[in-house]
């Protein structure tokens, strides 16, 4: 089934609430991949730490940044091409035919505050999470050349110079 990438954030009913947001808690199949993936990684995050101290507050954020910004390279016109006309759309990528993480990598690589943290998440959310010298061997990964995502991106309405919080 095909769900749409991204829901714009607001106040109206078809918009996403962010961490209110019922349909993402739900899961509801036509609401935004990525607003459900951040809500959930935001969830899953901060109850890794005591519920309201500072360090569940950090990991949400975190946990929010890196589902919003895992699949960036969803945005580029081939991508979204692609991704109308698949039936399960991580079919190839897992095969290692398509690329869509490493847009969202290079965006958080040196980015203050644990930037390179959440670029070799970001990097690993399909692969699995290497040891860190393989999936950026000599930085080969982050100097890839990957197709244009950022005015889709943008345009959508994806926050791409929201600060890392320490």
């Amino acid at each position: 089934m095909w769900e749409p990438l991204f829901t714009p954030f607001g106040h109206n009913d078809t918009d996403c609430q962010e961490s209110q947001c019922v349909k993402c808690l739900q899961l509801e199949p036509y609401h935004g991949h990525i607003n459900k993936t951040a809500f959930l990684a935001a969830k899953f995050a901060s109850a890794l730490f005591a519920p309201g101290s500072p360090a569940a507050q950090t990991a949400r954020s975190w946990g929010r940044l890196t589902g919003l910004w895992h699949d960036l390279g969803k945005f580029a016109p081939h991508w979204q091409n692609y991704l109308k006309s698949k039936v399960d759309p991580h079919a190839d990528e897992l095969s290692g035919k398509v690329d869509h993480s490493t847009a969202g990598a290079i965006l958080t690589h040196g980015m203050p505050h644990f930037g390179d943290i959440l670029s070799y998440i970001i990097a690993g959310h399909h692969a699995g999470l290497a040891d860190g010298v393989r999936l950026f061997p000599k930085g080969e990964r982050l100097h890839k050349c990957v197709a244009e995502w950022r005015g889709q991106a943008e345009a959508a309405g994806i926050p791409l110079q929201e600060p890392i919080p320490c």
